[in-house]
């Protein structure tokens, strides 16, 4: 049961295909219904320990999140949707990740652990969607979340919440600078912004490998015990974010027609207004940059050479999984030689000479 529900969730293979996988292997064939049936039972048998992990979640002063896309449930969109899919939101500590599947709207991310986290004031690493800036997880929070029990303890005037503290993502928003850069070739700010952001998080794994250093390391292999050039100071990097900002914001006072525009200025205000939540890591070496631990739990398949490297060698971002092309595939092209031309040309004739023009005579040979 347990190899059937990995295979499915997973690795993503569909029902139909695992029910031939056990005809192969053992000779039985279950059919599809109860194959399907095992997610259900399986989910119930967990449901105490999702329960455990969610509780030891909300109890983390720093959580990683992130949401994607997920092809499950039925074909149709429900009504007043364009799409099918759920959306798939992660919450990811250094011990325990936990998903909450639904759709990419704010009930979601309130049954989600942010509405606990929010009255705790943990904070949370994220991308830049609108949803976790909701009135609902601000500190105060919603009005209609603060509905508490009378008692002698309860001190009207105390906020029920805290308030989420956000850190968010700079590799999210180095992507945004790269398309920014696009937008406008001409200028330096976008590469500005992105290389003080680089350089102001070197400077905080810097500071965790002098904390590592004190500890005990061998600095053999270190490229931070050996870097190839000085790094530069923390106040300069800060000036240089905030004056590439600024520059980005006196030449994008107005925008054309060209798309991305409206994008790029929108980024521009974001970092300007909210400055603390793009650099928050830099107080606290504790939180991370970016959510790729969040990222990462939402990827079906990783290297699996990559648990055999050192530790200081594992790749961060693992590469992406391709899927295999059958013969007939459309987009599969073969060499281009004399035996097998490439898709799209002519194969040779047995005829050298050029094709008839005339049909109406016959053509004689000699």
């Amino acid at each position: 049961m347990a190899w059937c529900v990995y295979l499915m969730v997973v690795h993503h293979i569909p029902v139909a295909r695992v029910v031939e996988l056990l005809t192969s292997l053992t000779g039985a064939a279950p059919s599809a219904g109860f194959v399907h049936s095992l997610i259900t039972r399986t989910a119930a048998g967990l449901a105490e320990a999702d329960a455990r992990i969610r509780a030891l979640i909300c109890l983390a002063a720093i959580v990683v999140m992130d949401e994607t896309p997920l092809r499950v449930g039925p074909r149709l969109p429900r009504p007043g949707r364009k799409k099918a899919e759920k959306y798939l939101l992660v919450a990811a500590t250094a011990l325990y990740t936990r998903f909450e599947l639904g759709d990419r709207d704010l009930a979601t991310f309130r049954a989600s652990v942010l509405l606990d986290l929010a009255r705790a004031g943990a904070t949370v690493v994220h991308d830049r969607y609108h949803l976790y800036d909701h009135p609902t997880f601000a500190a105060g929070g919603d009005p209609a979340d603060r509905d508490l029990p009378d008692s002698a303890d309860h001190e009207p005037d105390k906020a029920v919440f805290a308030g989420l503290l956000h850190q968010v993502c700079t590799a999210h928003l180095q992507r945004d600078l790269t398309g920014a850069a696009e937008v406008h070739p001409d200028e330096t700010w976008p590469e500005q912004i992105a290389e003080a952001l680089r350089g102001l998080v070197h400077h905080t794994n810097l500071a965790r490998h002098d904390a590592a250093r004190a500890a005990g390391h061998d600095p053999a292999h270190c490229r931070y015990c050996q870097p190839d050039q000085p790094p530069v100071g923390l106040d300069e990097l800060r000036r240089r974010f905030r004056q590439g900002v600024l520059v980005g914001l006196a030449r994008t006072t107005e925008h054309g027609t060209r798309p991305g525009e409206r994008k790029a200025r929108l980024l521009l205000e974001f970092l300007h207004d909210r400055e603390q939540d793009v650099l928050r890591f830099l107080t606290n070496l504790d939180i991370p940059p970016t959510s790729n631990d969040a990222e990462r739990a939402t990827t079906p398949l990783e290297d699996p050479a990559e648990h055999l490297r050192p530790a200081d060698q594992r790749n961060r971002h693992p590469a992406p999984v391709h899927s295999p092309r059958l013969p007939g595939h459309h987009g599969q092209t073969r060499p281009r030689d004399d035996d097998h031309p490439a898709r799209g040309h002519r194969r040779p004739t047995l005829d050298p000479r050029p094709p008839r023009t005339d049909l109406t005579q016959p053509t004689t040979h000699t």
